[in-house]
């Protein structure tokens, strides 16, 4: 399956990126246990991997995943119960040198004066900053730069994952390659997607 990705020519979509980065997470959710370091190192990667999504790709729908992975909260401490003190009122202050009557009042306008200048409204193309390619005529030059531009956003969000560090801890480590089969047969009775970050970086690297 792995090698039939590969052969795709990469990932068409941020999205099918970040959805092999949660299935690899996912995975070791499942196989391992709750206490264990591995499932400890996948939930705190999960979280990191949605958050950083969130800021590369604003219209991602992350909704499924901010109620599985909701981030804990403390409660918040209540504000001290404030004081109301009664309000004086106050005296209205007047200008000796001021009337109403004598306020000027604007002349009224004219037919023939000069129209304000109406305001251009912004027109919306729906397009976000990754579609648009530098000046000039569309064309093969164009096509290149937004695929150089695409991947190495990619390249990027990888790295996010792959150097993130919990003190002296690294836990991108653990999920390097998959398990060998001979040592661990079950987990692959068990996971039936196994990937790993590695073959995401080739694929990665297959966005030519």
């Amino acid at each position: 399956m792995i090698n039939r990705k590969l052969k795709r020519n990469g990932y068409r979509t941020f999205e099918e990126l970040f959805k092999d980065f949660m299935q690899v997470f996912d995975n070791a959710c499942e196989y391992n246990m709750e206490s264990s370091d591995i499932f400890i190192a996948a939930q705190k990667l999960q979280n990191l991997t949605i958050r950083r999504a969130r800021e590369l790709q604003p219209s991602l729908d992350l909704s499924l995943y901010d109620k599985k992975f909701k981030p804990h909260q403390p409660h918040p401490t209540p504000p001290p119960p404030q004081i109301r003190l009664p309000k004086t009122p106050r005296t209205p202050k007047v200008d000796p040198e001021t009337d109403s009557d004598d306020k000027e009042t604007p002349p009224p306008s004219e037919k023939k004066k000069i129209r304000s200048q109406k305001r251009m409204r912004p027109i919306s193309t729906g397009m976000t900053a990754e579609h648009v390619a530098s000046p000039g005529r569309p064309g093969r030059k164009s096509m290149d730069e937004l695929m150089l531009r695409y991947r190495l956003k990619l390249v990027y969000f990888w790295d996010l994952i792959y150097n993130y560090k919990d003190g002296m801890y690294w836990p991108a480590g653990a999920f390097m390659e998959l398990p060998s089969a001979r040592e661990y047969p079950d987990y692959y009775e068990v996971i039936k997607n196994p990937i790993d970050l590695k073959t995401i970086r080739e694929k990665i690297e297959n966005n030519k």
